[in-house]
């Protein structure tokens, strides 16, 4: 799952899962798996879309990093090399989302979840997105085996 990525099961080996702990998953991953499971194109996009959503996560955790340093050398350079990043990294899990919505939509399976994060009246629904990307990332490093 962690693969290629700066974030991996080591770096999160002192976060503590509890049962009660709600990530506010709009659906949960295990339904996500099902409903793509058995269509190859679906499965693949489920894929990217975690895929981003772990990377999109990663982008934040690395910004907050480099705000909460002790050193400011090339502070602004930095801060606004990461800001761009996770602002390209969160339009692209976005993307992927909707994508995969859509497909999902498209080839007959439900895709109403989408609805919960398209909730706001004047479309400004990209904080939804956002913690929908990082709750799914905390929820499979959660559940790491």
């Amino acid at each position: 799952m962690f693969e290629n990525h700066m974030l991996q099961p080591e770096d999160v080996k002192d976060i503590e899962y509890k049962e009660d702990v709600n990530f506010k998953l709009i659906v949960p991953l295990e339904d996500l798996e099902k409903t793509v499971e058995g269509d190859e194109d679906l499965e693949k996009l489920l894929d990217e879309a975690l895929d981003n959503c772990l990377r999109y996560t990663e982008s934040i955790l690395k910004m907050n990093k480099i705000v909460n340093s002790d050193s400011k050398e090339d502070f602004d350079m930095e801060i606004a090399d990461a800001s761009d990043k996770r602002r390209r990294l969160h339009n692209l899990t976005i993307d992927s989302i909707k994508i995969l919505s859509r497909t999902i939509g498209k080839k007959g399976r439900d895709n109403s979840w989408i609805d919960k994060l398209n909730i706001d009246s004047v479309g400004d629904n990209r904080a939804h997105y956002a913690r929908f990307a990082v709750a799914l990332t905390m929820y499979r490093i959660a559940n790491l085996d």
